[in-house]
């Protein structure tokens, strides 16, 4: 079996459903907290943003370490 490239393990999480919600949650918190506070109002978005990158990278190295 071959080994997965980086790209496909790290979009690989963004199959799960919990993913794309997530994702459109930040994208929305982004742009309300802009609209509403400006570049003061990002942090909740980025805050998710964050979460977001955390778990794809959790979830890279444990793919990568388990077909490793």
């Amino acid at each position: 079996m071959p080994i997965k490239s980086v790209w496909e393990m790290l979009l690989a999480p963004f199959e799960d459903k919990i993913m794309k919600i997530l994702s459109v949650a930040a994208i929305i918190s982004l742009v309300c907290g802009y609209i509403q506070h400006g570049t003061e109002g990002l942090i909740e978005g980025i805050s998710i943003v964050i979460a977001i990158l955390i778990i794809l990278v959790v979830t890279a190295t444990n793919d990568y370490q388990t077909e490793k």
